[in-house]
């Protein structure tokens, strides 16, 4: 993307050369062209040259970065690629601040990429395809990166003099790196399912698979949910995360006796078993990792950095809520039986 860049300026900038020299030579006719120039004229030539094109391009910088994006597209593999690890340089750190909202701009980055693994993940299971398969792959390549250089970058800044509250929200960030990366982990483990079965070309029964779909469109929303509150830092909208990863749980276990009848009355066969037993329990987990973060989020909210009893207290004065929600989402996403 840099040599591109250059590229444009360079043609641009020989452009405007060659249009305004031999636009002054016609009007002012330069007595010095038939001369042979010397080593030193040339240096003379070339600085002015760089000098006057440079300054004249200066002010269109905007409009050439659009320019550069318009002949040299940015692909969406470049771009999950690469990340936004250039706002995690050094040279921020010595102003705490700046590198602070760097690296929330990153961590804010690896959570959208985190839920976007998880759904192609889980859209592998309804419709597979290779290149769906490769793109899980190489954002979970791309996640495992965020864990290592923004996780690095964070502990640097606790060191560099941040407040007090920013500390506390690092400290959060670090947690939920570990979270979002799990996320994709098990989202990973999920397209190798699918992938494994598509290759085998194996089947669930019509039931499980009415059975997956629901805790599938129960894990997309959770990690909606999570995600959106973990950038909005919404302790209110995470809260009922809480009934719903109890609600999967609940699901994922009927669902895994149910199976266990389909076995055994030959419906379904082993291989197909297993693959569900290990959907189902990358599911959970991926469930329970939102659970995690959504209570770093709350904590953080309410203040209270004491695990037990924030829990202890939340429990009790969230008792109705969490009801309603629950029996809620047992409507929404019910087995049928």
């Amino acid at each position: 993307m840099v040599s591109g860049l250059y590229l444009i300026v360079a043609v641009i900038a020989s452009i405007l050369a060659l249009v305004g020299f031999y636009g002054f030579d016609l009007v002012f006719h330069f007595d010095w062209m038939d001369k042979t120039m010397d080593p030193f004229s040339i240096a003379i030539m070339n600085t002015a040259y760089r000098a006057i094109t440079m300054s004249l391009l200066l002010p269109c910088v905007p409009l050439l970065k659009k320019l550069m994006f318009i002949v040299i597209p940015k692909s969406e593999k470049d771009e999950e690629s690469t990340a936004e690890f250039d706002k995690l340089e050094d040279r921020f750190l010595s102003n705490p601040q700046v590198a602070y909202e760097q690296s929330m701009q990153v961590m804010e980055g690896m959570a959208k990429k985190a839920k976007k693994n998880v759904l192609r993940a889980l859209n592998l299971l309804d419709s597979y395809s290779s290149e769906g398969y490769k793109k899980v792959v190489e954002l979970e390549q791309t996640l495992n990166k965020y864990e290592d250089k923004l996780g690095g970058y964070l502990m640097k800044l606790t060191v560099s003099g941040v407040g007090e509250e920013q500390g506390k929200t690092i400290n959060k960030a670090l947690q939920a790196i570990s979270d979002f990366e799990k996320m994709s982990d098990y989202a990973l483990e999920i397209a190798n399912t699918a992938k494994k079965m598509h290759d085998a070309n194996q089947k669930f029964s019509l039931k499980a698979v009415d059975e997956l779909t629901v805790v599938e469109t129960a894990i997309e929303e959770i990690v909606t949910i999570t995600v959106n509150g973990f950038i909005n830092n919404d302790s209110k909208i995470v809260k009922s995360v809480f009934p719903l990863k109890d609600l999967v749980t609940m699901n994922c276990n009927e669902i895994k006796k149910r199976h266990v009848l389909r076995l055994r009355s030959g419906e379904c066969h082993t291989e197909q078993g297993l693959a569900l037993y290990d959907l189902l329990n990358d599911m959970l987990h991926i469930a329970q990792h939102c659970a995690s973060l959504s209570l770093d989020i709350i904590k953080m909210d309410e203040k209270e950095f004491n695990l037990h009893r924030f829990l202890r207290k939340y429990q009790a004065e969230n008792e109705n809520e969490y009801s309603d929600l629950l029996h809620q989402y047992e409507i929404k996403y019910s087995i049928q039986s």
